[in-house]
Formats: structure tokens, sequence, C-alpha cells
């Protein structure tokens, strides 16, 4: 009998004692599972592919283009092998594109937000014809409907920027005036003493109107020209319009 005894007694140690470790062994199970569950969605996503692009922002220029370079630097990648700041130094190489951001709009997609530069007058530089805009980046030519009617500015090199930004600054007060803007198609930079030339459907006279300094008045004394027939008429018989001085207009007689 106290075989018997000792025996159901050990028995009920070894149950008890195993009823302790279910619970651990359990939540060990229960952690080990979550992990490798965690591991397998995070590696499910290394595996996605970057495979579409969406581009915000374009107005001026054709997005294929820039579609094919972000595809060249991160289509058929996974979203952590993909440099953002590759995409962006590329794609505003393009002098059309002042600032692009690139950022992730899932795993297999990719965001692009463009910048765009404007066309602010035409650049004549050797007979070639472009752009700026109106910080004075050359923008190349291309057929813009909405910017064919610009000024243009010529007698420049583009190493001349304090120039080329006194001539922006004239256009910038140019487009205010528009009685004058009608009968202005260029402005020319003649030379540090006479400064720039107005070119328009003047015939022989030729219009000196210096630099950008006092350059509304300038332009509402031609503006008054310009709006009186009689000296419209004096324009076409005249052989130069001096607009440089403070407070008169020189007229020089052919």
């Amino acid at each position: 009998m106290e075989d018997e005894k000792d025996t159901n007694v050990s028995e009920f140690k070894v149950i008890s004692n195993w009823k302790r470790f279910i619970v651990p062994v359990f939540l060990l199970i229960a952690i080990v599972g979550i992990v490798y569950l965690v591991n397998l969605s995070d590696n499910w996503f290394m595996r996605e592919k970057i495979t579409e692009y969406e581009i915000n922002g374009l107005d001026l220029n054709d997005s294929d283009k820039f579609f094919d370079q972000a595809k060249k630097i991160s289509f058929g990648k996974t979203k952590d092998s993909v440099l953002l700041k590759k995409i962006e130094d590329e794609i505003e190489k393009d002098a059309y594109i002042k600032k692009c951001i690139a950022s992730f709009a899932s795993q297999s997609k990719i965001s692009l937000d463009m910048e765009e530069r404007f066309p602010f007058a035409f650049y004549n530089i050797g007979g070639k014809l472009n752009y700026i805009d109106q910080v004075g980046t050359i923008l190349p030519y291309k057929v813009l409907k909405d910017y064919s009617d610009l000024v243009i500015v010529s007698g420049l090199e583009r190493k001349d920027t304090t120039l080329i930004n006194i001539a922006i600054n004239i256009i910038d007060e140019l487009n205010k005036k528009q009685e004058v803007l009608d009968f202005v198609s260029e402005i020319r930079y003649i030379n540090d003493e006479k400064g720039f030339e107005l070119i328009g459907p003047f015939e022989t006279a030729r219009i000196y109107l210096g630099l950008d300094e006092n350059i509304e008045s300038k332009f509402d004394k031609l503006r008054i020209l310009m709006n009186d027939r009689a000296a419209r008429v004096l324009l076409t018989t005249v052989k130069t319009v001096d607009l440089r001085w403070f407070d008169r207009i020189v007229i020089e007689e052919i």
C-alpha cells in the first residue's frame, strides 16, 4: 500500500511540474511565431518591386522623358535599394525643371512632384533663339504656343549675368506698360554708354533706354510719345530718341 501511495505522489508531482512549464512553453511558441510572421511580412515587402510611377506639376514638359529617367534608376528594384536623391538629381539636370521631389507613394510606386521654370523672354545669342526665365536661367528653345509673343533680349553673352538681370528688370517693367509693350519687340544691349536700345516698328528711329535706373519714368515718357499721333509720326522721321536722361527726351534729327 505504501508503494502504491508513493507512486501516486510521484505521478502527481510529475503532472504538477509539467503544468508549470506549459504556460512558458506556449508563450515561447507564440513569441517565435510572431517573430516569424513579422520577418515573413518584412521579406514580402522587401520583395515588392518598383513598377509604377506618377508625376505631378508638369505644364510645359512631356512626362515621358522623366518617366524614362526614373525607370532607368529604379524600375524592378526593391524599395530599400532605391536612392530617391539620385532620381531627383538626374531629373533636375533638365533646364526646365527647377525642383523635383521624389517619394514612395507605396511599396511599388514612386511619386515625382515637379516645379518647372517658365519662359520670361526670348534670348537671342549668336542668332540662336532660346528663352530665359525670370531669374536669368537659359531655357532651350522649343515650340510653346503660349509664349510665342515674348520680348526678345539680344546683344548679351551668357556670362553677362548682371546685364541679363537688368534686361529682366526692364522687361518686367515693360510688361506693366501695355501701351508701350505693343510697340516693342526686342531690347538690344548696345554698350556701357547707351545701355539698351528698344527695337520695334519705328523705321529709322533708334530709341536708347540706358539701363534700368528710373525705368518706370522712362516708359512713362515713351508712353506719352506712343499715345500722341503727331509724336508717333515724329518717330518715323528722326534718327534717335534718347530716354536716358532723368527729366527730358533728347531727339536727334536725321
